[in-house]
């Protein structure tokens, strides 16, 4: 018999147990924890010592197989610090349904990303939920676990038995969120737009995540990003954050469309070439934040890009960017 007794959140390791049939994951990351039992995700309070005992083995950040029942005890919560709540770091990820460069689907891999961004919004493109290559995971909810954050996904077509689609992980509270299908024609894939109303330090922002059509006629980009242009509308009186991966490069005309409403983190601020797919020998930027004050009302805080990066990664097929942005 193995006992762990340690402090849920006291480092950022993620304690990763295989039990039967049973994926549990304790998350020590520093706003929630929880566990992965069936699909079913169970939530434990912020920095709370648990005590687990296992038949069997424990892996920290590997994966091992054992025989066994769990049994977790919550204690006393201790305080903690929270992010830097006028500071919001945004990343944006088409994960390729977990698949990296080495043709391995490994979700663990994707919340390294994530974690080591320390991002606090996260938007991500081509996320599988119960698809047979993926192995029927619930990619949302493993990330969820892994991350602590709040996990949101909407799916635009059904595929290999499951669902795909879009997906949103937040640090904040979601107040609201809905799924836009775009208009499509022909036998063109169904595409969406994740929209999502999050409360910071008392001040809502509208976050909105999309992957346009990957063809080569651009006339279904325009048309998405007409549609794009036309919701912002709804969200009067925010902020507005729109990230994705729009299939399109810098001064198409899909680019410059999105850019008369937007302002594209990466022309603003960013430095050098901003290439993102593929991620092994990236030669094109794809993959875009975009941000636009132009709805705030006269009283509400507005966004400001302070940086912004290409990370070097190639969990997927694409490089993820990351944007930090302030609340001012």
């Amino acid at each position: 018999m193995l006992i762990y007794a340690g402090k849920i959140g006291s480092s950022r390791k993620t304690i990763s147990l295989y039990v039967q049939s049973t994926f549990i994951i304790l998350n020590t990351e520093p706003l929630i924890s929880s566990i992965m039992m069936n699909s079913k995700l169970i939530r434990i309070p912020k920095f709370v010592p648990v005590l687990i005992v296992i038949f069997g083995f424990l892996s920290v950040n590997q994966k091992l197989y054992a025989e066994a029942d769990i049994i977790w005890i919550p204690a006393i919560n201790e305080e903690y610090s929270d992010t830097e709540t006028d500071t919001i770091r945004v990343l944006n990820y088409n994960i390729r349904f977990g698949m990296g460069m080495d043709h391995e689907v490994d979700i663990h891999r994707i919340a390294r990303v994530i974690l080591d961004a320390n991002a606090d919004i996260v938007a991500l493109q081509e996320v599988d939920a119960g698809v047979e290559r993926s192995f029927r995971f619930d990619i949302m909810k493993i990330l969820e676990g892994y991350t602590g954050l709040e996990a949101i996904f909407y799916k635009n077509i059904h595929h290999q038995g499951g669902e795909y689609g879009n997906g949103i992980l937040s640090r904040y509270p979601v107040q609201s969120s809905r799924n836009y299908h775009y208009v499509v024609e022909g036998s063109s894939e169904q595409r969406g737009l994740l929209q999502t109303e999050l409360l910071i330090n008392g001040q809502k922002i509208a976050f909105m995540n999309t992957h346009l059509d990957h063809g080569p006629n651009e006339m279904l980009r325009l048309m998405s990003a007409d549609q794009i242009i036309e919701t912002k509308k709804a969200y009067r009186g925010m902020p507005v954050l729109l990230a994705g991966d729009i299939n399109d490069i810098p001064g198409s005309e899909t680019h410059l469309k999105l850019s008369q409403y937007f302002e594209d983190v990466w022309d603003v601020i960013g430095e050098g070439d901003g290439f993102t797919f593929r991620s092994d020998d990236p030669d094109r930027r794809i993959d875009y934040i975009f941000y636009s004050n132009n709805l705030a009302g006269e009283n509400t805080r507005i966004l400001r890009p302070v940086s912004v990066d290409v990370l070097d990664t190639q969990a997927s097929d694409h490089r993820p960017v990351l944007a930090v942005f302030v609340l001012e």
